[in-house]
């Protein structure tokens, strides 16, 4: 949970690169590295999850009543 967390942060902070470069650092240390190197062989789709909409905003603009 921490590792995701932090991917998030560093995401919407300073992009892609800033959340492998983290990661890698953090590795071994903070992180578990075999997380570490999950993510790292497919950074972009896992961040795109994070990229997406969020489901809560969605509900709220749709102002349902």
């Amino acid at each position: 949970m921490t590792l995701c967390n932090e991917l998030a942060v560093h995401h919407r902070l300073g992009g892609r690169h800033a959340a492998v470069t983290m990661a890698g650092k953090r590795s071994g240390g903070a992180f578990d590295p075999d997380l570490v190197a999950a993510f790292r062989t497919d950074p972009d789709g896992i961040l795109a999850v994070i990229e997406r909409p969020s489901v809560w905003a969605d509900l709220l603009a749709a102002d349902i009543r």
